[in-house]
């Protein structure tokens, strides 16, 4: 079966997410896309509805992957409770963001994995803390803790490296 991820990108307004996400952009994405039976996708955080839809249409046919950085991390988590429920075999967030808007995951979600940020330094007027939110729920949840400032951390090469391993071994199951 062929494994679908969908990259949620993270920024403040929307449209950014190709400026504040960059990392994830010009570093994660080549990786995963050298993994065999691996198609990658790209929406910015706001664009959630649109990547709840294409996960529901490839449910079944493709192994489903969520990776999110920032705003895209903590909208995953609304992906995973859209009403009709969609099975997500791995979730990983990237420092979810804004911690106060992560919803908790249920088992639709068959593993997540959570890079905790423990130190983001980063507050923005109107909108408070970026960064540091954790994974919460019922399904099994995998958390690293680390510290970094907030707007770095889509160039973590580390969290790349471990996520890359997460989808490739998803990808051979």
């Amino acid at each position: 079966m062929l494994t679908r991820v969908y990259i949620l990108l993270g920024g403040v307004i929307g449209w950014d997410g190709y400026a504040d996400s960059r990392g994830l952009i010009d570093e994660l994405k080549p990786q995963l896309d050298e993994i065999y039976g691996v198609t990658c996708v790209v929406f910015d955080w706001d664009q959630y509805p649109a990547a709840a839809l294409d996960i529901k249409a490839h449910e079944g046919k493709s192994k489903i992957v969520g990776i999110g950085f920032s705003g895209g991390a903590s909208r995953l988590t609304y992906v995973a409770n859209e009403s009709s429920k969609p099975v997500i075999d791995l979730l990983i967030g990237y420092d979810p963001s804004p911690p106060r808007q992560v919803m908790s995951l249920g088992n639709n979600v068959k593993k997540a994995i959570c890079y905790h940020n423990t130190r983001p330094l980063m507050w923005v007027p109107f909108i408070g803390q970026l960064g540091g939110g954790q994974y919460t729920g019922t399904c099994p949840i995998e958390t690293h803790d680390f510290a970094q400032q907030h707007l770095t951390v889509d160039y973590n090469r580390d969290l790349h490296a471990m996520t890359v391993a997460a989808v490739r071994a998803l990808a051979k199951q």
